[in-house]
């Protein structure tokens, strides 16, 4: 694969808060300091190439790492050559969660996701999640959900993987 270099000082677009009007597209360096949410009726297109980096925080077992909440929808579509990737802004703070909360759609091509799990904890581990699916359906091609400090995911009775 060939390794493309975003440069030594690459062009950062940081935000938090709710994502606004009826469509986003992400390219380039994302850097998300606080919670995003992608609101009912929105919806978030992340290009290929994408690299999304996620506050978290260095404690251990913390559950107050930046999340990505999903209402509306969200199309990540990255390609084997210029995969998407979310991860944290700093790999000894992993991030919180992606949230599925009632999506309106959500697919992820060729997508990483790395280094999240500090979420508040549910199940019989009470661990953190990478992914809480709500009442939600969720796809995944070709995908990587790796080295995460949470359990990979959890879904309610109506959520669909």
């Amino acid at each position: 694969k060939v390794i493309s270099s975003v440069g030594s000082s690459p062009q950062v677009t940081e935000m938090s808060g709710i994502l606004t009007g009826a469509a986003s597209t992400w390219s380039g360096v994302i850097r998300l300091t606080g919670d995003v949410t992608v609101p009912v009726g929105h919806v978030l297109t992340v290009d290929p190439g994408t690299l999304v980096m996620l506050d978290g925080t260095i404690e251990a077992q913390s559950t107050t790492g930046t999340d990505l909440i999903i209402q509306g929808a969200i199309d990540c579509r990255g390609s084997e050559e210029r995969p998407i990737t979310f991860t944290a802004s700093d790999a000894d703070s992993p991030w919180g969660q992606i949230l599925f909360d009632q999506c309106e759609g959500a697919n992820f091509t060729f997508t990483n996701i790395h280094r999240a799990g500090h979420s508040p904890g549910g199940g019989h581990t009470d661990h953190g999640r990478v992914l809480r699916i709500i009442g939600s359906t969720v796809s995944f091609t070709d995908c990587n959900i790796t080295d995460n400090r949470g359990k990979v995911g959890e879904s309610d009775a109506s959520g669909e993987i």
